[in-house]
């Protein structure tokens, strides 16, 4: 079984609607359709300087999605973008907004993700107004607290996903909204553990019903009432209506 073999069963047992792959190791000289998983559309960027690295998103086909290209992305950063309407979001939720990205352990360019990340979602909430945000990938030693400080995102997956510490992130405006992640095994020869989101967490409130008892009108009331509206001076300020 290849990698996408196996991650496509890891989508299907597990019904999951997106997958972020944070290294991907797709060739920027492959067609990626060689990477397509049935039933699911593909968005990635392929790291385009040297081997290895690459982001994608995995979005279930009937999920309506925009491949946010409007986004310049720096050539040295591997970041990807969508904005996606699944019909599971609670109702205060126009869509959602997910990047996917790959940190490197070793890279120069911190400030620079960090200030591409915080301008990003900035423009972009001014466009898809009431989105929630999810931030994932392998960040690797990049500062999240910062990204969270300016955003007001919050880090939500507290077990270790290589080791004993956690590289592997979701940052989210929805915690209330998910379960907790679980961390599962790695796929194919990777060295970093699964993280599994899959559940909202979130109540649906059906329209209450409320009775309430009311007393009929009486026909002499209907009367009595009808006979004052019909002699009731209103253009004489001094005469007062008598409760």
């Amino acid at each position: 079984m290849d990698y996408t073999d196996e991650l496509s069963t890891i989508l299907n047992i597990n019904k999951i609607d997106i997958a972020a792959v944070s290294k991907t190791w797709f060739p920027a000289n492959i067609d990626t359709g060689h990477f397509d998983i049935p039933g699911f559309n593909l968005y990635s960027r392929p790291r385009k300087h040297k081997r290895g690295g690459g982001v994608a998103l995995y979005v279930r086909e009937s999920i309506q999605t925009i491949h946010l290209q409007i986004i310049n992305v720096p050539d040295e950063l591997e970041v990807q973008w969508i904005w996606v309407r699944s019909p599971r979001l609670p109702r205060t939720v126009s869509g959602l907004l997910v990047a996917v990205l790959y940190h490197p352990p070793s890279s120069p360019y911190e400030d620079l993700i960090i200030e591409h990340l915080v301008t990003t979602l900035d423009t972009l909430q001014t466009k898809y107004p009431s989105s929630g945000i999810a931030i994932l990938g392998d960040f690797n030693k990049l500062d999240t607290d910062t990204i969270c400080r300016f955003t007001g995102l919050v880090q939500v997956v507290n077990a270790p996903t290589r080791g004993q510490v956690i590289l592997d992130k979701i940052l989210t405006n929805l915690k209330s909204h998910y379960n907790v992640p679980q961390i599962t095994s790695p796929i194919g020869l990777s060295d970093h553990s699964t993280v599994l989101r899959l559940h909202f967490n979130y109540s649906h409130k059906s329209n209450a019903i409320q009775r309430r008892t009311v007393r009929p009108l009486r026909d002499s009331d209907k009367r009595q009432f009808g006979q004052w509206i019909t002699s009731f001076d209103w253009n004489d300020p001094q005469q007062q209506v008598l409760k």
